[in-house]
């Protein structure tokens, strides 16, 4: 797959197209820049003890850090209440073989292919499949929007044991990418095997923008897409718990990924571990999922 436009099987007008590529009809609240390393009075990364505040302006990285520091606690403690609802998988064939035509979903393409290009020494490194046929690679698309203006709701994912590559998302009023992804994946895989879940050639644009325009610049004092930013190329770790971390979870994705862990695990016993980020050609994400078990030092 070309790693920049990432093209539509329909191949129909691909300008408008390629600019809603991992987009979201989720909102993920007003945008705020870091506030700095932090003053007495702000909470630099609340743990699972800490309160958390309800105003922005408390925390490093404002919006995106508040709601990712609740999706942490969601994801770490069972007791504390959480808005999502667990539920079984949907069976993506009981999709495609609704017995309402206008329900139906229809694969566009269906076949075995090898991880995407420039990623077989990273996911070999990581212990995933590597091979030339080892990912299920299915393009979907969901039923016509209610509003015949929006586009059609499509995604494409590839899947492999332990891991999920997100690589386009482009939903107006259908499922969520992380129900139509589970429902994949569970195709060849039980769900507690899952480990990691990658976000291909990021250009959504509030978790794009958070990186490129907040958690970079802050970091390494640069913005990620900037010329000659050849630091962005390698690896960067973002630490559980800490304030880059919780952010990165207050993102259109990082929503995501845990609204996936809270619907499809139990509450309390899987946490995302890590997230990793890095260019190579666009933003790559990996969110890494172990057992809380492991976090609960981190997490106290």
């Amino acid at each position: 797959m070309d790693s920049r436009r990432q093209s539509s099987s329909r191949h129909q007008s691909s300008s408008r197209r390629s600019a809603s590529r991992h987009r979201s009809s989720s909102h993920s609240g007003p945008s705020s820049h870091a506030q700095g390393s932090g003053t007495s009075s702000q909470i630099i990364a609340p743990g699972l003890g800490d309160h958390l505040s309800n105003n922005p302006s408390r925390y490093v990285f404002g919006w995106h850090q508040l709601q990712g520091a609740l999706r942490q606690r969601w994801l770490q403690d069972a007791n504390t209440p959480c808005p999502i609802e667990p539920k079984q998988p949907a069976s993506l064939m009981r999709l495609v073989n609704h017995r309402n035509p206008s329900q139906r979903w229809h694969i566009e393409i269906s076949h075995f292919d090898p991880p995407p290009a420039g990623f077989v020494n990273e996911v070999a490194r990581q212990g995933f499949p590597h091979g030339s046929h080892a990912y299920r690679k299915i393009r979907v698309e969901g039923p016509e929007p209610q509003n015949p203006d929006l586009e059609p709701n499509e995604y494409c994912h590839l899947t492999a044991k332990g891991v999920i590559f997100a690589m386009d998302i482009n939903r107006t009023d259908g499922m969520h990418w992380s129900d139509v992804a589970v429902s994949q994946y569970v195709m060849d895989n039980p769900i507690d095997t899952l480990r990691s879940i990658y976000f291909h050639d990021v250009i959504n644009l509030d978790t794009k923008r958070f990186f490129t325009e907040e958690l970079y610049p802050q970091r390494i004092g640069m913005r990620f897409d900037a010329r000659d930013n050849y630091e962005a190329e390698q690896p960067m770790t973002w630490s559980f718990g800490t304030p880059e971390y919780q952010g990165i979870l207050g993102t259109t994705f990082g929503k995501g990924v845990c609204a996936l862990l809270a619907t499809y695990f139990p509450r309390g016993t899987v946490s995302i571990a890590r997230i990793v980020s890095w260019k190579y050609a666009d933003l790559q994400i990996r969110f890494d999922i172990e057992p809380t078990l492991y976090m609960e030092g981190l997490a106290l």
